[in-house]
């Protein structure tokens, strides 16, 4: 019982200072907030073991910011990995959609990336852009010669990277919808 007091300096003995604490930033409101202030915690070794140990405080923040962080818009989260912003890690639902979670969605950029698309191609392609009944047609004739192509295949087969990406952005027009026309 004696601990709920506080202590009194003896006479003549100086009184600590107080400190001020400071108070603690506003909440994020947005999605790339929630991210950038989950990352600033993250490096936190101290809130990280908070975290780790169970504080109910430091695991309470952490699921709101996860929460809101997460629900950027497909639209959104693409922006942000097609910018290199995303922050792994995050468990997030997925649904019809936005059937990728932010990690995925990260390592398919990377991959289309890595097949040469621009970001134009590759947002088309995640967003499922239509093509035209005769751009998709068109892709079909070019595979096809490709495909009879003797010494193209066998370039292609021994791994040329132009025959590769070539190949993928065939294969990215004609897994698009086709646009309805009327």
């Amino acid at each position: 019982m004696a601990e709920a007091f506080t202590k009194v300096p003896a006479a003549g003995a100086a009184a600590a200072p107080v400190v001020p604490t400071a108070s603690p930033p506003p909440a994020p409101t947005t999605p790339e907030g929630a991210r950038a202030r989950l990352k600033e915690l993250t490096a936190d070794k101290g809130w990280s073991n908070k975290v780790v140990a169970g504080d109910i405080d430091a695991r309470r923040v952490r699921s709101e910011l996860v929460a809101l962080a997460a629900s950027a818009t497909p639209g959104g989260r693409l922006a942000n990995a097609l910018s290199g912003t995303v922050v792994p890690g995050m468990i997030e639902n997925t649904s019809a959609e936005n059937p990728l979670t932010t990690s995925e969605l990260r390592s398919a950029v990377d991959g289309l990336r890595k097949d040469g698309h621009s970001d134009e191609i590759i947002r088309a392609i995640v967003e499922g852009e239509p093509v035209t009944p005769e751009r998709h047609r068109e892709a079909e004739l070019v595979r096809e010669r490709l495909m009879r192509d003797r010494k193209w295949l066998q370039d292609y087969r021994a791994g040329s990277s132009d025959h590769v990406q070539q190949m993928h952005r065939i294969n990215a027009v004609l897994a698009a919808p086709i646009v309805e026309t009327k």
